[in-house]
Parts: structure tokens; sequence; C-alpha cells
């Protein structure tokens, strides 16, 4: 506890130290008060400014300490407790000793174990440090400009916000043309790093094709490993009826051992960190503003967000997809091959979701590294529910999320704010997205009993 002796009047000073009895004084409580000193017992009770204390309590604060008891206003019996007493000033109490406005009995009572803290003209040094503490305090409040300049402030900002939601993009979008048939690919990270395991095999085992040829073939492979590990649960899913969460679930397992095997021990590099050997320099997606890791992957991306918008809404295969994914009985009812339909969506997320893992490991890290991915492909399952799995409003919806990684690293370096706020804003959006089903599927019951 802590009570500043400058800041309260003489009168009442003593009857907030010591506490008082029923009728000390005019205006006292019927049931009396106990005082700060009685307050503090078994704990700690810290006098701050007790340079301000009067000569009169001084007296009684001396025999408190000598004695460990008190007796309070207008009491009779002394009370008796245990407290640790500290002291604090700003003024020399030696000095005011000598002027005899402070008891020297009092001085060396409480000068048991002193604590001198210098000015800080004597202390230069501690300036910068103190500065830093108290730029920090005050600048949390401007952590969310700091992060929307770290995000969108000039070039190389929108650049690593862009380059942080181009996986996004390809795994929104691999997300979505399963669900638009009705499937809840989970298996997109598998997907990921299978496909990239293959783009990075191609990259380093074929250095002498031509450039454009060999980031085609490697981005080919990766599409067709992508392809692959999403053919088992399609399969299972047509011929078996296994749910595709549960066998995509497993296959990410299966597909994360497979990599870091292949990476520890038949293509690492020499060296402490689990990686491949290093792409061909004509494997690399092409840079689009040095030295940001943004790439020619982020074209790719926004193309196929709008080569999927006119697939999906715009020719037949893609209402018959749609169909499906809306009612799979009613579909074949109208001759749609409902089976062919999903197998055929299943496999186009898993291709997608391979090319997600090429552009990660032919653009950014120009080589395979075990366990690369900070979750990218569960990441793009939110990116694609926010973007209602609709193709464009998938862009949007990634380069938020991209805005928010880059934002909060900045904000973290700026005004050392965590950068976790940025991933418990990711973790809000979220739960709002699911909260609009919900909200949507409560107002339609209640528009259903008002109707009855």
């Amino acid at each position: 506890m802590r009570i500043n002796c400058g800041a309260i009047p003489e009168n009442l000073l003593e009857a907030e130290l010591f506490g008082y009895e029923k009728g000390a004084f005019t205006g006292a409580r019927n049931e009396g008060k106990p005082g700060l000193i009685e307050t503090a017992d078994k704990g700690t009770l810290l006098l701050d400014e007790i340079s301000e204390l009067p000569l009169s309590l001084q007296v009684k604060l001396l025999r408190f300490l000598q004695e460990r008891e008190f007796i309070r206003v207008g009491g009779v019996k002394p009370i008796r407790v245990d407290v640790k007493i500290l002291a604090a000033t700003n003024k020399d109490l030696k000095e005011l000793v000598q002027q005899g406005k402070f008891r020297s009995d009092l001085y060396y009572r409480l000068n048991v174990i002193p604590l001198v803290v210098p000015p800080l003209r004597e202390r230069p040094e501690d300036i910068p440090i103190l500065a830093h503490y108290f730029l920090e305090k005050f600048n949390r409040k401007y952590a969310y400009s700091a992060m929307f300049k770290g995000a969108f402030g000039d070039a190389p900002a929108w650049a690593d916000t862009l380059q942080r939601a181009t996986p996004y993009i390809f795994g929104g979008l691999g997300f979505a043309i399963a669900a638009q048939a009705g499937l809840f690919n989970i298996g997109l990270e598998g997907q990921m790093y299978l496909g990239g395991m293959v783009a990075a095999i191609i990259g380093f085992s074929l250095p002498g094709l031509p450039a454009g040829l060999h980031v085609v073939t490697a981005l080919a492979g990766a599409a067709a490993g992508g392809l692959l590990m999403a053919l088992v649960p399609g399969w299972l899913k047509v011929k078996a009826g296994v749910h595709e969460v549960i066998s995509t679930v497993m296959l990410n397992y299966v597909a994360y051992a497979a990599t870091g095997y292949l990476t520890v021990h038949v293509f690492h590099e020499p060296g402490v960190v689990a990686q491949t050997f290093k792409v061909a320099p004509t494997a690399v997606l092409w840079p689009l503003l040095p030295p940001s890791k943004l790439n020619v992957g982020f074209i790719l991306g926004i193309i196929m967000a709008f080569l999927l918008w006119i697939f999906l809404f715009y020719t037949p295969w893609g209402y018959d997809l749609r169909v499906t994914g809306l009612n799979r009985r009613a579909a074949r009812y109208a001759g749609i091959r409902s089976a062919r339909v999903v197998m055929g969506a299943i496999l186009a997320s898993g291709a997608i979701g391979g090319l997600m893992g090429a552009e990660r490991i032919l653009g950014v890290y120009q080589r395979f590294i075990h366990a690369f991915s900070p979750g990218y492909g569960f990441t793009a399952i939110a990116v694609a529910l926010l973007g209602q799995n609709h193709p464009l409003g998938i862009l949007p919806a990634a380069i938020l999320f991209g805005a928010l990684e880059a934002g909060s690293s900045s904000m973290s370096l700026q005004v050392d704010v965590p950068r976790e706020l940025g991933m418990m804003l990711q973790a809000i959006i979220i739960v709002f997205v699911a909260a609009q089903a919900f909200i949507k599927y409560w107002l339609n019951t209640l528009l259903k009993r008002g109707e009855r």
C-alpha cells in the first residue's frame, strides 16, 4: 500500500495513517475506521514524501516503528501489527534534521537500508534507455498506424504485402473450386508441400533448360504433384463415399513426412539446415520489384482468379460444378455426371495447391526448406471463406491477410507491439466470417417463426 504524506492535509493525515474510533471527531464514522498501517498488516506500506510528515506525527510514527504497535485516534487500546515500512523522499533528510524539520531519531530508525537514486543529470547514459521506454509506452496507440504504413506506406511495403498474399490467392482458389462442388479440401497444406518438392527437384535437376521452358516445366510438375495428392481422396470419395475431410487431413501428414525424408536424406544440401539444393537460375520465378520477394507468381494468381471466375460462371462445365455443389442428387437427375464433376473439382483443387507450393519455392525460397510453411494451406481456407468462395472475392481477402502479416511485422519493429496482434486480427476476422452464417441461420429461423 502507498500513501503520499504531502498530499493529505495535516489534520486528516493522522486518521488516514492510524485510523480512528467511533466519535473520535466531528464527522467520524459510527463504526470507526482502520488506518493504512492497520490495513497493511502482514504486508508493506510505502510512505511517499516522508519529509512532509508533520513533527507531531513523526513522534507517533517513531513509537510505532519501535514498539510495532499504535493507538487509533480517539482510542485507548494498543493495536499490534506486522508491517514493513518503506519511505521515499526527494529531499535531503540529513539537511532537514540539521534544520530541525525532521527528527533525527526517526531518520536513523528509517535509514536502515538506504537506496539512493542519483538525479538524471548525474547519469546521462540512462537517458536513451528511459526515452526508449516512454516512446514504447506512448507509441502503442500508434500501433495501427504503423501497421497500415508497414502494409501500404510505400512501394516496398506494397511489394511485401502482395508477396505475402500470393500463396493465399492460390490456396484460396484451390479451396474455392472444391467448395463450389460441395467439397471441403483441407489437404491444401500437403498438396502445397508435394507440389513445392516436385518444383524444387525439377528446378535443380534440369539446369540446361531454357529459362521460360524450365519455369513452365517446374510449374507443371508442381501442379501434377498437387493433383497426385488429391487423387487418393477424390477416388475414395467417388468410389467408397469416404469423406474428403478425413482423407485430406491424413494425407497432409503423409506429404509432410515424405517431403521431410526427401529433404533430409535424398536431396539434402550439406549444412545444418534441412533444405534441398538451390534451384537453377533458369527455374526462378522472375521478380517484379527487386529486392523484394514479390514475383511473377502474383500475376499468375490474378490471371488464374479471372480464368476460374469465367469458368465457374460463364461455361457449362462451371454450371455443372456449381449445381453439383448445391444438390448432388438433383444434379444426377438433371443428367450431370456428378461423380466425374466431383473428381475433376478435387483434382483441380489439388493442382492449384501444388502451384501454391511452386510459387513459394521457385519465387521466394529458391529451394525446398523443410517445414517452410507457417500454415499457408490452412490460412488459405479462411481467405476463401472470407471471399465467399468467389474467385474475385478471394483477391481482396488474400491481400487483406497479406497486409495484416506485413503490417504486424513492421509494427513490431517500429513501436515494439507484438506481431501476434496481426494473428489476433486474422482470428477475429475468421470468427466474424463464421458468425455471419450463424446470424443468417438465426434470422431465417426468426422469419419462419414469424410467418407461422
